[in-house]
C-alpha cells in the first residue's frame, strides 16, 4: 500500500498436522516486503519451509525439516528440532533466536545491536554475518563462520571442533587473556577452551 510499506502482512500463520511430505510457502508478488506477525508449525515432519518474510515470533518444536528459509527476524525464533538447511535473515536489535536440535547448515544474516543467537544443538557448519550483538555457540561444531565482531558483539563459543573463522583480525597486541581475545573491530571472542592458533 503506497505510503505505508509495511501494511502487506499477515498478523499470524499456524500450520498444525505437518507430515513429511508437508511444503509451506509464503511469497509476494513482485519480491515485495512483507511481514507475518506470529508463525507456529506443529506436527510429525515437513520438507520445505521458504517463508519470504520477515516474522516477528517463530516457534517449531520437534518437527523435522529438510529446508528452512525466513526473513529478518524482530522478536524471537525458536527451533527445537533436527534439520538439515537453515537459512534467517537479519536478527534485527533485541531480537533472539534459539536453536535447540541437530541442523546441518544454518546461515543467518548480521546480528545486530542487543540481539542474542544460542546454538545449542549440535550444528555441522554454521555462517553469520557482522556480530553486534551476542552470537553463543554451546555445542560442537564443525566449521563456523561471522563476519567482523564490532563494539558490543560477543562471539562465546564453546568448543571448536575443526575451524571458526571471523572477518575481525585479533586487536594489535592482543593475546588469549583467559578465556577471551579483543578483536580489532572492537568486539571480542570468547572460548570455554582457547582455540590454538585461531584467529
Amino acid at each position: 500500500m503506497a505510503g505505508f510499506p509495511d501494511r502487506l502482512q499477515l498478523s499470524q500463520l499456524a500450520l498444525t498436522g505437518a507430515a513429511n511430505g508437508t511444503d509451506l510457502t509464503v511469497a509476494v508478488a513482485g519480491g515485495k516486503a512483507t511481514s507475518i506477525g506470529s508463525v507456529s508449525i506443529a506436527g510429525t515432519g515437513i520438507h520445505d519451509i521458504s517463508l519470504a518474510a520477515a516474522v516477528g515470533t517463530f516457534t517449531m518444536t520437534n518437527v523435522g525439516f529438510h529446508d528452512l528459509t525466513v526473513g529478518d527476524v524482530r522478536t524471537a525464533f525458536q527451533l527445537v528440532g533436527d534439520g538439515h538447511d537453515l537459512t534467517v535473515g537479519n536478527i534485527l536489535a533485541e531480537a533472539t533466536i534459539g536453536l535447540t536440535g541437530n541442523e546441518h547448515d544454518v546461515t543467518l544474516g548480521t546480528v545486530q545491536t542487543g540481539a542474542g543467537v544460542t546454538l545449542a544443538g549440535t550444528e555441522h557448519d554454521f555462517t553469520a554475518g557482522d556480530i553486534r550483538g551476542n552470537f553463543t555457540v554451546t555445542a560442537s561444531f564443525h566449521d563456523g563462520t561471522v563476519g567482523k565482531v564490532y563494539t558490543g558483539g560477543h562471539v562465546i563459543l564453546q568448543a571448536v571442533g575443526h575451524q571458526f573463522t571471523t572477518a575481525s583480525k585479533k586487536a594489535a597486541n592482543a593475546t588469549w587473556s583467559g578465556f577471551d581475545l579483543a578483536l580489532a573491530d572492537g568486539g571480542s571472542s570468547h572460548s570455554i577452551r582457547p582455540p590454538t592458533g585461531r584467529r
